[in-house]
């Protein structure tokens, strides 16, 4: 509640009452202050702001500062578009640089004359790069982005992370556009297409490399870009004791669970179970089993008889040559050995013209060595996200009494917008044929059983491990000398070189976030 003038209730009036013990006599008492759906908040003890910093409808006088604040939430003040197309994809991209197909257009060029789009003025159009400041970031991106010149894909790094969210939000709110399809894992938008005579999608770059945006200078051999260091608060010392080291002090007894709390439900194959029943583990009870008849084996002597040896060959050969001649082939005879040995191990002919360090080539190859197996094991039934306006209320009601969907929920978005999120149900869910999920469970399973034959090696002295990784303490080397280090399929590589030196500082946060600090003679610590 506040006064006809504006002054919170119980709060000194400076207008009407000099003094500051008084409070203001036409407010009424009662409510306890609190913040209006914009942000505002009373403050005790001042008198009260011009109307230029007070809230037009609440007409409290400060605006808050908690972190659930509306007004405290992350806006987007500065964007950066860049276009390309096949005619300028090779020229060097500067802030001049022009395009008569996929640059910019100014608002007389943007125009459609007779469904045609005019060639660009001299002067205003053609530019790859356009730079978008200020509050209203969002709007002027998807306005520009929303003219005839613009076609296809929009691409940003982590855009399933926050850049499609204001993109989404000024299409519905701004432009009364909704997207004719888009796919979400759980909170984060994967992928957002846009029909309605624009066809735009917009796309996550890390569903296509599956690195950090600090990485990429240093994979395509960019030295003159980097990416800086943004500052985080990182949890206290104080909630770091009383919610991690705590857990760890519980328990300290033997297991007193039966067999039923210690059974796990899951499904494997065969060869995981071999291990697995080797030390010690028992099967209680098999509810399917699956026999696949015919079966081929994979000849390393050959390079041939497996299922995909052509593919895995082709690109096995890129990735070899890409990642360049060993550290130890100092000499062209040795040089000479590497590719004859390589060859007698594993089939493949590389050719010493091509093999030089190609981080950009390498990640592509690797890349298609080692997510084809996802495509396998890919999930069919994905969470379908749907957008309904106003005058396809028979649509929306249709989909609620589909008996082959599942609804799981709907948002109102706006007085005009409805989203909802549904599924296949299980009997409905559509067949797919370049999936083959026997084919992905093998091929995890091998994965896991090299992993844990690693894990034998290194035992207690294991800090951290993931699918195809592991950091662990040797003083000595006694356990490096053990393992299958070398340049072949299957075998492991060594991330720190000689020239780096040895790791000093280890920190494991969360899977793949395992910041490290190494110890180079002759060199400072980094």
């Amino acid at each position: 509640m506040v006064c006809t003038d504006g002054y919170a209730p119980r709060e000194p009036c400076g207008r009407q009452f000099p003094m500051r013990n008084e409070i203001c006599a036409s407010s009424e008492a009662g409510e306890p202050k609190a913040s209006c759906s914009d942000g505002y908040v009373p403050r005790g003890g001042e008198v009260k702001y011009n109307l230029e910093t007070r809230c037009e409808k609440c007409r409290l006088r400060v605006k808050c500062d908690q972190s659930w604040c509306g007004l405290t939430e992350h806006k987007v003040n500065f964007a950066v578009l860049q276009s390309s197309c096949v005619k300028c994809q090779n020229e060097e991209l500067t802030k001049d640089s022009k395009c008569n197909s996929c640059g910019s257009r100014c608002d007389t060029c943007s125009v459609l004359r007779k469904k045609l789009i005019p060639l660009p003025c001299e002067n205003r159009c053609g530019f790859r790069q356009r730079v978008f400041r200020g509050k209203d970031v969002p709007q002027q991106f998807c306005s520009h982005i929303m003219t005839p010149c613009y076609k296809n894909t929009v691409m940003a790094h982590n855009a399933k992370g926050f850049d499609n969210y204001p993109i989404l939000n000024c299409l519905l709110e701004k432009h009364g556009v909704k997207p004719n399809k888009i796919i979400v894992d759980g909170s984060k938008i994967n992928y957002m297409h846009v029909s309605k005579g624009l066809d735009l999608t917009f796309l996550d770059s890390l569903n296509f490399i599956q690195m950090k945006l600090s990485k990429i200078p240093e994979c395509f051999g960019l030295r003159e870009v980097t990416k800086g260091y943004f500052p985080h608060l990182f949890n206290t010392g104080k909630s770091i004791v009383s919610r991690s080291v705590s857990r760890y002090t519980e328990n300290q007894r033997s297991c007193i669970c039966t067999d039923s709390n210690r059974s796990m439900i899951g499904t494997w194959c065969i060869p995981e179970l071999e291990l697995a029943r080797s030390k010690g583990y028992r099967i209680l009870k098999i509810y399917e089993i699956y026999n696949i008849a015919e079966t081929k084996i994979y000849d390393r002597q050959t390079g041939k008889g497996g299922l995909f040896d052509g593919y895995v060959n082709l690109f096995l050969k890129l990735k070899q040559e890409a990642s360049g001649f060993p550290s130890e082939c100092e000499t062209e005879q040795q040089k000479m050995d590497y590719i004859a040995d390589y060859a007698k191990k594993e089939g493949i002919l590389l050719d010493y013209d091509k093999i030089r360090k190609n981080p950009g080539l390498r990640n592509l190859a690797k890349i298609c060595l080692n997510s084809f197996w996802g495509k396998f094991g890919q999930r069919l039934n994905m969470k379908q996200t749907t957008f309904f306006t106003e005058n396809e209320a028979d649509k929306f009601f249709q989909l609620l009494s589909d008996p082959k969907k599942d609804v799981r929920d709907f948002h109102i978005i706006n007085k005009n917008t409805v989203k909802t999120e549904h599924f296949d149900y299980p009997s409905f869910i559509p067949i797919d044929y370049s999936t083959n999920v026997f084919i992905a469970s093998f091929t995890t399973c091998w994965a896991r059983i090299s992993l844990y034959k690693v894990l034998e090696k290194t035992d207690e002295n294991a800090l951290y491990v993931d699918t195809d990784s592991v950091i662990f303490v040797d003083r000595n080397k006694e356990i490096t000398n053990t393992l299958p280090i070398g340049n072949y399929l299957g075998e492991l590589t060594n991330e720190i070189s000689t020239e780096v030196g040895y790791i000093t500082h280890f920190v494991s946060g969360s899977p793949e976030i395992t910041p490290t600090r190494w110890y180079q003679e002759r060199k400072s610590v980094k």
